[in-house]
C-alpha cells in the first residue's frame, strides 16, 4: 500500500508539472508573447467573442453600446475573418512596448498592419482593441441626426466604439438613401495614442422622398390655384393689374407639369428643391365691368424638408 501511495504521488506530481508546461507556454487561452495577444484578439474576433476581445487591451472603451457579441457576429458574418497570420513580432520586453505586424482577411478584403502593443502587469496588451469613431457634418448636425448603425440611433456629439470589420450604416428616414462608407474601417484603424477616426457620413434622396416631395409641390400648386387673391401669397403666380379687381381672381392650375424637376439635393439641411415653369389660367372681374381672361406665366421654386414627419413645403415665386 506505502508502496503504491507513493507510485500515486509521483504520477500526481508528474501530471501537475505537464501541466505547467502545457498551461504555461503560451498556447490557446493563454497567450505569452505579443504575437500571440494578438493572434487570440483576433482569434476572438472571429469567433465573435466580444468579451474576450477586449479581454486583450488596458484600454476602456467609453461606451459598450456596439461591442457586443450581438453586433460582432453581425459583422463576420458578412466579412468573417479568416487567415490570421503573424508576420513579425517586434515587441520588446526590456521597454515593455512594441508592434506586432500581422494580417488577416476581414471577408475578401486583407489588412496588414502593425499594431502597437505594451506590457501591463507582466502581460502583453494591444494598445486598443476597438475603434473610436467620431460623426462629423460640414455644416449642420441635422444630417446626422438620423443616422444608424447596425440599425441602432447614435449620438454624434460622443464617439462611438466598435470592432474593426464591416460596418452597417443606415439611416431611420425613410426618405434617406444612406451612402455605404467609401473605405473598410479594418486593423489600420486601430491608431496609435487614442486618436479618433472621422467619418462624414453622405447622403443622397431615396426614390420615395422624391415622389413625395413632388406630390407635395403638386398639392401646394393646387393649393395656390384655389386662391381668389390676384397675388396669393406664398405662391409661384400673381399679377399687378390695376383693371383688375383683388379678391375675384379664378385660378387654373396647369395641367401639364411635366416640366417640374426636383433636382438637387442639400444632404446638410436634409431639404429637396423642385422647380419649373407653370402656365396658370387667370379670369377676374374688371374694375370697368365684365371679366378679363388670360395666361398668367410664372416659374416655382419649392423646398421640401425631409425632416419633419411628415415633411412640409414652402413655396416661392
Amino acid at each position: 500500500m506505502i508502496i503504491g501511495l507513493l507510485s500515486g504521488v509521483a504520477v500526481l506530481v508528474v501530471a501537475a508539472i505537464v501541466a505547467v508546461i502545457v498551461f504555461g507556454s503560451g498556447g490557446p487561452g493563454n497567450p505569452k508573447t505579443a504575437g500571440d495577444v494578438v493572434k487570440a484578439y483576433l482569434e476572438a474576433l472571429a469567433r465573435g467573442d466580444a468579451n474576450e476581445a477586449l479581454s486583450y487591451t488596458n484600454d476602456e472603451p467609453a461606451s459598450k453600446d456596439f461591442l457586443t457579441d450581438d453586433i460582432l457576429k453581425q459583422q463576420i458574418a458578412k466579412w468573417p475573418i479568416t487567415n490570421i497570420r503573424i508576420l513579425n513580432d517586434d515587441a520588446d520586453s526590456s521597454i515593455e512596448m512594441g508592434s506586432v505586424h500581422v494580417a488577416a482577411n476581414f471577408g475578401d478584403q486583407t489588412s496588414d498592419e502593425n499594431i502597437h502593443v505594451k506590457k501591463s502587469g507582466g502581460e502583453w496588451k494591444l494598445d486598443h482593441a476597438a475603434l473610436k469613431l467620431k460623426f462629423i457634418s460640414s455644416q449642420d448636425q441635422k444630417a446626422l441626426s438620423t443616422v444608424t448603425l447596425f440599425g441602432k440611433s447614435i449620438d454624434p456629439k460622443k464617439e462611438t466604439y466598435v470592432f474593426p470589420g464591416w460596418i452597417d450604416l443606415g439611416n431611420s428616414n425613410e426618405y434617406i438613401t444612406q451612402e455605404p462608407l467609401k473605405r473598410p474601417l479594418l486593423l489600420g484603424e486601430l491608431g496609435y495614442g487614442g486618436l479618433t477616426t472621422s467619418l462624414m457620413p453622405q447622403f443622397d434622396i431615396s426614390d420615395k422622398g422624391i415622389a413625395v416631395s413632388m406630390d407635395l409641390v403638386k398639392s401646394a400648386i393646387a393649393n395656390c390655384a384655389s386662391s381668389k387673391q390676384l397675388q396669393p401669397p406664398n405662391c409661384p403666380q400673381g399679377v399687378r393689374d390695376s383693371s383688375l379687381v383683388d379678391g375675384t381672381a379664378v385660378w387654373t392650375a396647369p395641367a401639364d407639369l411635366s416640366e417640374l424637376k426636383a433636382s438637387y439635393f442639400d444632404p446638410e439641411k436634409m431639404t429637396e428643391r423642385v422647380h419649373g415653369p407653370l402656365d396658370f389660367q387667370l379670369t377676374a372681374q374688371s374694375t370697368s365691368g365684365g371679366t378679363k381672361s388670360g395666361t398668367v406665366y410664372s416659374y416655382i421654386t419649392a423646398t421640401v424638408d425631409l425632416t419633419t414627419n411628415p415633411p412640409t413645403v414652402s413655396v416661392r415665386g
